[in-house]
């Protein structure tokens, strides 16, 4: 526990959910493999794993809230989310790939998830409210700092590609997208959800990793505008 306690407060926020952070982390595995190459499966098939991958994530997230809400100990908290991870995912492979149902399923757990804190006696309506606009603001900022990276990071290869004949693979940006929707955006919004207290997404870096994209981005264009 004292070492849990030492961590910096963002990662003990993600502690607070490790079973979406498991299945962010497994989905990102997985779909860098397949674009390395390594795993090929079929279009509907890898359709199908998006869709199980993302409801399970909200799942367990749902799970976890709704068990930090209530006197649960860890074990009974992740055994929660693990339970309601693996019941979304076998109806997934179960039911197959019915692109209305899973919008709607998908739609049902966004819903679940803005109010699975507040599923117990004694919950106020204001809780209720501030919590949803964390909850919004949260997505909001950790959306914004994916497209950051993930462009940035882009940007820079590319400029690398293209004003010192860098040989960089194609599959280099599918790399980046993948594993920021994958485990970026949703780590960034897990660490800033409602804890009790109003947080912001710029305390936990996001402003320095944009002036450090932007700048190498600035860094660039003035090397190609030196050479001509």
């Amino acid at each position: 526990m004292k070492l849990i306690s030492r961590l910096p407060e963002q990662l003990r926020s993600l502690i607070r959910f490790p079973i979406p952070v498991a299945v962010s982390v497994a989905a990102a595995l997985f779909f860098n493999l397949q674009i390395a190459g390594v795993v090929t499966i079929a279009d509907r098939l890898g359709t199908e794993i998006i869709f199980a991958s993302v409801a399970a994530f909200l799942a367990g997230l749902i799970a976890a809230l709704w068990s930090n809400a209530r006197p649960l100990g860890p074990v009974a908290s992740v055994l929660t989310s693990i339970l309601a991870a693996t019941l979304l995912v076998w109806l997934q492979v179960s039911h197959g790939g019915v692109l209305p149902q899973e919008l709607v399923v998908l739609l049902g757990l966004g819903f679940a998830l803005m109010v699975a804190a507040h599923l117990r006696r004694g919950a106020l309506v204001e809780s209720f409210w501030f919590f949803n606009l964390q909850l919004g603001s949260a997505v909001a900022m950790a959306s914004v700092a994916l497209l950051i990276v993930c462009n940035g990071l882009s940007l820079l290869l590319a400029s690398f590609r293209y004003l010192f004949d860098v040989p960089i693979p194609s599959t280099i940006y599918g790399h980046i997208w993948v594993t920021g929707a994958t485990v970026i955006g949703p780590a960034l919004a897990e660490s800033v959800l409602p804890t009790g207290k109003p947080r912001l997404l710029f305390r936990f870096g996001g402003v320095p990793v944009a002036m450090a994209a932007g700048g190498s981005v600035d860094f660039c264009s003035r090397n190609r505008r030196g050479r001509h």
